[in-house]
């Protein structure tokens, strides 16, 4: 007997809202700047447009590759970010927890870190390297493979924790 997927909400932290907000908001004091530029010389114009698309580059692609959320589906967790996601099978799998202050002391390899999400590589002295798809730092979960550690925050934790493990059980 098959279980039917089911999906876990990733919804936004406070946290997150806030370096969000921030970010916006200086983005657009970049983008008022750039347009007023458009007013001067043909010269700086050229760093006007650079900066009005850099601004919307930014703006566009952080809200692209935020994260959507997260499934059980199939024998695999789906965590579901930008275009497609990625997938990790349940068979690679070696433990899932919950988990709190994942980002206290830790620091970005190669990730975004507060613009919608944090995504992407970080390094911590507690937990090593782990990858991180998380939209509320304040509800986390870590799953453990083989090769690596992964960070993810449905809106229910403790749900999905019991969830996952159950559905590991049945697969075993």
């Amino acid at each position: 007997m098959s279980d039917s997927a089911i999906q876990f909400r990733a919804p936004l932290g406070p946290s997150v809202k806030l370096l969000t907000a921030l970010a916006y908001f200086v983005l657009l004091g970049v983008g008022a700047g750039s347009a007023a530029m458009l007013a001067l010389p043909p010269v700086p114009r050229v760093a006007a447009y650079v900066g009005l698309g850099t601004v919307i580059l930014i703006a566009v692609v952080s809200w692209v590759f935020r994260i959507h959320g997260y499934s059980l589906d199939e024998g695999r967790l789906i965590i579901r970010y930008g275009f497609s996601g990625r997938a990790v099978p349940f068979s690679d799998i070696t433990a899932v927890e919950l988990a709190q202050d994942v980002f206290r002391g830790a620091w970005r390899v190669f990730a975004s870190g507060g613009l919608w999400s944090f995504l992407g590589r970080f390094q911590s002295s507690r937990l090593g390297p782990f990858l991180a798809y998380v939209s509320d730092p304040a509800r986390t979960v870590l799953i453990s493979t083989a090769q690596e550690r992964v960070i993810i925050s449905p809106e229910d934790p403790a749900k999905f924790v019991g969830e996952l493990q159950r559905r590991l059980t049945r697969t075993s």
